[in-house]
């Protein structure tokens, strides 16, 4: 989904994951209790926005530092799941799903069974599971090594004027690319099996291998025949 600039009228800079949207450098949040608070409010569109694009740096950063995110996790998420884009706020779709893939990358054998079980249960719209499925998704291809690859597919992908405004996109487009997702989700876990059991075959590192039984794989096939045996 194409990325637009946003208009916070305070001194700013770019991000490197969303390089087309304007960071405030006034009042940066540096906690992760800070952002899920920031997320949550409703009241002010630049705290609102600041709070979308600090999310997916600040949380790769605390990744790697420190118990703050670990004990947030599951809040951040399922606040992140449940937004709303109550401000029509600039590449809210984007910035959403970035956020949600750190979280899936930083902690996969925790939030990869979350995820799971939110996709299947829990009050959520088509496109918030959608969201939760794109995250399951790319997430896995990040952990396989295929970060690089899909930046630069996405760098490659429909010229802005030939898309749908986004939300007539959210209601027409997105529902039709959950099948394409699980399609692609699938043949990474599957080339993660695979590429595990070539020994003495040099490769590129794949974090997923280690993790895509328990953390994506059997919570996905676990939960789907728990629904298919529930309505049958």
């Amino acid at each position: 989904m194409p990325l637009m600039s946003s208009a916070i009228n305070l001194p700013h800079q770019r991000t490197s994951s969303c390089p087309d949207v304007a960071v405030s450098t006034a009042n940066p949040i540096r906690y992760i209790r800070d952002l899920l608070t920031s997320l949550e409010n409703t009241e002010s569109y630049d705290i609102h926005q600041l709070a979308l694009i600090s999310a997916a740096p600040l949380i790769r950063r605390k990744a790697t530092f420190g118990s703050e995110l670990l004990d947030l996790l599951e809040p951040l998420a399922s606040t992140l799941v449940s937004l709303h884009d109550t401000f029509d706020t600039p590449a809210f779709d984007e910035l959403r799903l970035q956020a949600l893939i750190a979280l899936l990358v930083a902690e996969p054998s925790r939030m990869g069974p979350w995820f799971a079980q939110t996709y299947f249960s829990g009050d959520y719209s088509l496109s918030q599971r959608a969201v939760v499925l794109s995250t399951l998704g790319l997430g896995a291809r990040e952990l396989a090594g295929y970060a690089d690859e899909d930046k630069a597919q996405k760098e490659t992908e429909s010229f802005p004027t030939k898309k749908l405004p986004d939300r007539l996109h959210r209601l027409y487009v997105e529902s039709s690319e959950i099948e394409q997702l699980a399609k692609r989700l699938e043949g990474t876990m599957l080339s993660a099996v695979s590429t595990r059991r070539r020994a003495g075959r040099k490769m590129v590192k794949n974090n997923l291998a280690k993790v895509v039984d328990d953390a994506f794989f059997f919570p996905l096939t676990g939960r789907f025949e728990q629904i298919t045996y529930v309505e049958s």
